[in-house]
């Protein structure tokens, strides 16, 4: 048997109502003032459409029932508990920083297109530092309307599309919403935002 480990989480659950992606129970393992959610199971899964879907709806149940949580990425695997605490202690203060920025808040994801991305050869190191940095014009108009609300963000671009994550207080999601949709209506921008969901882009582990 190997353990999954499906996510880290600051307090100790008293009990695991969730079951594992493959039915398997859950446990909470403290290590050096974290907890760890594993699962025991005699192989990591594959990555299927199913196996990741039964992942993604073990990390929304127990995101609902936990003040902050980072979740672990798909089939996060290890030999045995003693490998388990070792890869936590190494890391345990920015596991701790971490937990503190996600505490009670979600992971919002905005996604738009936008101009296709230059790729002529950069002369200096500024330009090239420039043709990496992701950006986004079509959303700076929108982000007053939310600013108050973000607590983090997180850009990433494939192709054509961006995708803007935020940070936000779970208090504030619906506020943040409709502020985001109400700008984007009179700004005539067309975007396709998605959330709440457990912090997976904020979450800096594994």
């Amino acid at each position: 048997m190997i353990q999954c480990v499906y996510a880290l989480t600051s307090g100790a659950p008293s009990r695991l109502a969730v079951r594992g992606a493959g039915g398997e129970r859950l446990r909470a393992i403290r290590i050096s003032g974290i907890t760890a959610i594993v699962g025991d199971v005699k192989r990591a899964p594959s990555a299927t459409t199913k196996n990741l879907k039964r992942h993604a709806a073990v990390i929304d149940a127990l995101a609902r029932s936990m003040d902050a949580i980072l979740p672990a990425r798909f089939a996060t695997c290890v030999a045995d508990e003693d490998e388990l605490k070792a890869a936590v202690k190494a890391r345990a203060p920015m596991f701790k920083a971490r937990l503190r920025a996600v505490r009670r808040r979600a992971q919002m994801t905005i996604r738009l297109v936008a101009p296709p991305a230059a790729h002529r050869r950069p002369t200096s190191g500024t330009e090239y530092m420039n043709q990496r940095r992701v950006t986004a014009p079509a959303f700076e108009p929108l982000r007053p309307a939310i600013a108050r609300y973000i607590k983090e963000s997180r850009v990433e671009r494939s192709g054509d599309v961006v995708t803007i994550h935020h940070l936000v207080p779970r208090a504030a999601v619906d506020r943040y919403r409709a502020g985001l949709e109400r700008a984007a209506a009179e700004h005539d921008v067309r975007l396709m935002l998605s959330g709440p969901w457990a912090p997976f882009a904020f979450a800096d582990n594994w």
